[in-house]
């Protein structure tokens, strides 16, 4: 009786190592998300002024600048060399709209980097009205409109919550039965951090992409007379469409937020950890659509898409 008492004593210790062992990867897992997000917003909400590198790229916009004029210079000589060809039909009003236009182009070098500053701090505006501390409405086809206040206690209650799901499955299962519920969880978690560090690579991605723009204004102002004026009219389209890329990727992760809020809250009464499986994921692969289009989006809204 004592060996049988022993060898019980051994097998409930197994099981408390167990679960124990188990919570504590599972609480690993899912307390890495929070950071992961923060680490994304951060990035996306990082002013493009105050990376890095904007020492070398100003260093390398002043060279551009020089360029820049020299090309303006050409362009304006081309443009009066076509209107003296024909001297005969050669106006007052056209040899002064030359002028205006090479003004514009050269002031245009000059206003570029102000114009520049002002879209992103527009971005920027945009991006902080769309992070955190707001409330989200998400739509349930059974129970009407759920609204939910997003914090960073939330956050940080969600983890509580999912570990605590975990914990009483693992206490009303034995090791066997355990094993598919955690399995299940297991694939949605791991997907969910690749798909938060896809999100990191893309914001960062974004802030290249931001810095390339501010660096290399002077070209396309300095091309102000070639094409009427479309070169860089394209150009601070296209500056804007990439800015207001991360007021788009914020939403897309309030909207990865809301959900997992939401199925969180639900399976936590429910007990069911199969939904919150499905649900999180569900609301990841959401998210990383939203990032993924973000740039053809906000293209579309400036009417470069």
């Amino acid at each position: 009786m004592i060996s049988m008492a022993l060898g019980g004593l051994t097998a409930v210790g197994v099981t408390l190592d167990f679960t124990e062992s188990v919570v504590n990867f599972f609480k690993s897992l899912v307390s890495s998300i929070p950071s992961q997000e923060q680490d994304m917003l951060s990035i996306i909400k990082m002013d493009p002024s105050m990376n890095p590198f904007d020492g070398v790229s100003m260093g390398i916009t002043s060279v551009l600048t020089n360029y820049a004029t020299v090309i303006c210079g050409v362009l304006f000589m081309i443009e009066f060399l076509k209107y003296t060809i024909k001297i005969e039909s050669v106006k007052f009003e056209y040899v002064v709209g030359l002028g205006l236009k090479f003004a514009v182009a050269k002031a245009a070098l000059s206003i570029g980097g102000t114009i520049i500053d002002a879209l992103t701090a527009t971005a920027n505006d945009l991006v902080t009205a769309a992070t955190r501390n707001n409330t989200v409405t998400v739509v349930n086809a059974a129970d009407g409109n759920n609204t939910l206040v997003l914090s960073d206690a939330t956050v940080s209650g969600n983890v509580d919550k999912i570990v605590e799901i975990i914990q009483n499955t693992l206490n009303d299962l034995n090791f066997i039965q355990a094993i598919v519920p955690l399995v299940t969880l297991l694939l949605p978690l791991l997907a969910i951090k690749i798909i938060l560090y896809v999100g990191v690579v893309m914001a960062y991605g974004r802030m290249f992409e931001l810095t390339m723009y501010r660096m290399m204004y002077p070209l396309p102002c300095g091309m102000l007379l070639l094409d009427h004026g479309r070169i860089p009219k394209r150009f601070f389209a296209s500056y804007c469409a990439c800015a207001l890329q991360g007021p788009i990727m914020v939403l897309s992760v309030q909207l990865f937020e809301a959900f997992l809020t939401k199925a969180v809250n639900e399976a936590k009464d429910a007990n069911d950890l199969s939904s919150l499986a499905f649900t999180m994921l569900m609301a990841g692969l959401m998210m990383v659509m939203g990032m993924l289009k973000s740039g053809q989006w906000a293209s579309k809204i400036v009417g470069e898409g």
